[in-house]
């Protein structure tokens, strides 16, 4: 038996990757202990005890985005080992705040960019509108219509 087909019709927010900067851990200047916070076998307080109470998820990296105008994406650890990103694929943030890594063949293969890019890209707060990002008509849309800028037939609209 073969699986289901699917074919994809969400919207995401992502950028494709120039370069994943993998950030390194600070040069400590005294001796320091090996253990861990999470499991209590660190002493607490020494420098590097410190830096992981400041920092918290270690190892991180910034994803570097290809297009100049959008910010770098910080990613921790949890991301790094379970999507392990590389230039060239796309980062992905879901409506949900998911974040995902595609390689582009894939990427570009099931997703279509439906507008203007929007500078702001992960910034709610100053998102560009979904009605202004001219989305395509949809097969179920009412003839005259597009999925976002519906199209008046009577003649005495304005």
């Amino acid at each position: 038996m073969s699986l289901p087909r699917y074919r994809c019709h969400k919207e995401v927010r992502a950028f494709k990757i120039a370069e994943v900067r993998h950030d390194q851990m600070p040069a400590f200047l005294r001796p320091v202990c090996r253990g861990s916070l999470l499991f209590g076998s660190a002493c607490g307080r020494c420098e590097r005890c410190q830096f992981f109470r400041e920092h918290g998820d270690w190892p991180t990296a910034t994803l570097v985005p290809q297009n100049p105008e959008l910010d770098p994406v910080k990613v921790g650890s949890a991301y790094l080992a379970k999507h392990r990103p590389e230039a060239g694929g796309y980062y992905v943030r879901y409506d949900d705040g998911y974040e995902s890594f595609s390689k582009a063949k894939a990427f570009e293969e099931g997703y279509t960019l439906l507008g203007p890019i929007d500078i702001t890209l992960f910034d709610p707060a100053h998102a560009i509108p979904p009605k202004y990002l001219g989305r395509p008509t949809h097969p179920a849309d009412p003839p005259g219509t597009s999925a976002d800028f519906p199209v008046s037939t009577d003649a005495n609209s304005t």
